[in-house]
């Protein structure tokens, strides 16, 4: 069973979310052996949820582990293009680039992408979101899992794909 939290983008829904997950999915199947999946960015210094990684991710952590087998951190420190480029053969096939160009250098992944994109052609820019879904579903997602710069392959072994 997958759940998802939605964190409403402020710290002050996590005890919330820890009383809900508790109600509305351990209280429901108490039985289950739940994995806990906690994503969050690390890397960005606007959003309020990740400047309290430490203090409140862990208060959060501590209420989830008496009725969670396992908490997982899905911490991104990384665009999600960072993870995108772990298959970098497949964004060169996808943008129909040869496969011996470099991976522009510098800055984060989103504006190595949108490097990548410019290459191609200026007239085609690299859009993120739902425009960037027919990029996405190019991609070899077993690479990813196997090279991504965060544990994605737990949520594969835990739901037993």
């Amino acid at each position: 069973m997958l759940v998802r939290f939605n964190n409403v983008g402020t710290v002050t829904q996590m005890p919330n979310s820890a009383s809900w997950f508790k109600r509305a999915c351990h209280g429901k199947w108490p039985a289950l052996p739940w994995t806990v999946f906690l994503c969050y960015d690390t890397d960005s210094y606007s959003t309020p949820v990740s400047k309290f990684q430490n203090g409140s991710w862990a208060l959060l952590r501590k209420d989830l582990e008496d009725v969670a087998e396992d908490v997982v951190d899905i911490a991104a420190a990384a665009d999600i293009e960072d993870v995108m480029l772990a298959d970098f053969a497949g964004v060169l096939a996808y943008l129909n680039l040869d496969t011996s160009t470099s991976l522009p250098s510098g800055g984060k992944g989103k504006s190595k992408m949108k490097k990548l994109f410019k290459m191609k052609s200026v007239c085609q820019p690299y859009h993120e979101g739902e425009k960037a879904l027919p990029l996405i579903q190019s991609l070899d997602m077993d690479v990813i899992l196997a090279t991504a710069p965060v544990p994605l392959s737990r949520i594969n072994e835990v739901c037993g794909f």
